[in-house]
């Protein structure tokens, strides 16, 4: 299907979807604010907590840039960015930037509930987690008088009442083709085989660059990632594209490596891997183990079938290589779990620093 296509059929869609719930739109009747507790982990191990507030007011974008109000009054610039229940912000002090990433038990639509998280930062090093609670103000506001239906949106929905059936006929129509056609169309919605995979991308938030070391120059990554498995995580499998001048160069993520000895559920190894969309006859693969699972001779068998494996401890720099690719995974954080039997076995938590450069000649 031709790229000017798309465009188009993404404007119709969306045209006939606001047509479709234009009568069944809310009008907000309540403004929400998240009270925040964050406790930086320096690597001083000097501990130290901020407590604030942010107003959304009836905001429900999955964007949000706005001020982060300390118990004392002070003032910061503080920006979000939502996907359901998944949240991710950037706090900026006097000290620097803080990234953070986690999960809501609702979204910032409803309004209702706590969660929390991990973050990075302000300083580089520096690890810490935090929590929230929603909280919501009600307003009561007069009914608004129903509109009378103009004859545009009784035509709109004509169309909406055909619009199923219509999209439904070209979805089988548009794979009919794919399956019969003498060549095969680019995908309409994806570019590399990783689109297809079902990930727990929450858990994975791109690190800010230095802006004197932008994608492409010399010395300077194409991309950064910090990924954070917790054993809450059950779908953990994290991937990011590469891309160089909107040029598609390949893959690159980490996922649970399955050991059948291992009971479901328990993660004592992790795969770290690299695809290069020029190298396709392999993709290179590294495992990170927890330390007893190292020491065991059977169980480091079973995994050295799939790569060379590793001992997952802090500071440890694990490097995968391809035709035109270099990747460095940096261990910043592992705790194990306290309960198993065996000590050092299952991970709890583990924080990984992913950054991707370009091979130069």
């Amino acid at each position: 299907m031709n790229k000017p296509i798309r465009p188009f059929l993404l404007i119709l869609c969306a045209l006939l979807l606001v047509s479709c719930t234009r009568s069944a739109a809310p009008t907000s009747t309540a403004t929400c604010k998240l009270n925040l507790n964050i406790l930086i982990h320096r690597e001083s191990n000097i501990d130290y907590t901020i407590l604030g507030q942010v107003m959304f007011g009836n905001s429900t974008r999955s964007s949000f840039e706005g001020d982060f109000i300390e118990e004392n009054g002070a003032s910061h610039p503080i920006s979000f960015y939502f996907d359901g229940p998944a949240i991710h912000f950037i706090l900026e002090n006097a000290q620097g930037r803080i990234f953070g990433t986690g999960m809501m038990e609702s979204s910032l639509t409803t309004c209702f509930g706590s969660g929390g998280g991990t973050l990075s930062g302000p300083a580089q090093g520096d690890l810490g987690d935090w929590r929230g609670e929603w909280v919501q103000d009600k307003k009561e506001i007069p009914e608004p008088q129903e509109e009378q239906d103009s004859l545009p949106w009784d035509t709109l929905r004509y169309l909406c009442n055909g619009f199923p059936f219509a999209a439904t006929g070209l979805l089988v129509a548009y794979v009919l083709f794919r399956i019969f056609a003498a060549y095969k169309p680019q995908p309409l919605f994806s570019k590399g085989f990783s689109s297809t995979r079902k990930t727990s991308n929450t858990s994975l938030r791109k690190v800010n660059q230095d802006p004197k070391q932008k994608a492409g120059n010399s010395g300077g990554s194409l991309v950064e990632y910090l990924a954070t498995y917790t054993t809450d995580d059950k779908l953990f499998d994290l991937y990011f594209e590469i891309e160089k001048s909107a040029q598609y160069l390949g893959d690159c993520g980490v996922t649970v490596a399955k050991i059948p000895s291992i009971l479901p559920g328990q993660v004592a190894a992790l795969e770290f891997w690299l695809f290069d969309v020029h190298d396709h006859k392999t993709t290179a693969a590294k495992i990170l183990m927890s330390d007893f699972c190292y020491n065991q001779q059977d169980l480091r068998s079973e995994l050295e079938k799939k790569g060379s494996v590793v001992l997952t401890q802090p500071g440890e720099i694990i490097e995968l290589t391809t035709k035109g690719l270099i990747a460095k995974a940096k261990v910043l954080q592992v705790e194990y779990d306290p309960d198993n039997p065996n000590p050092n076995s299952v991970f709890k938590k583990v924080v990984i620093k992913i950054g991707v450069w370009a091979k130069t000649d």
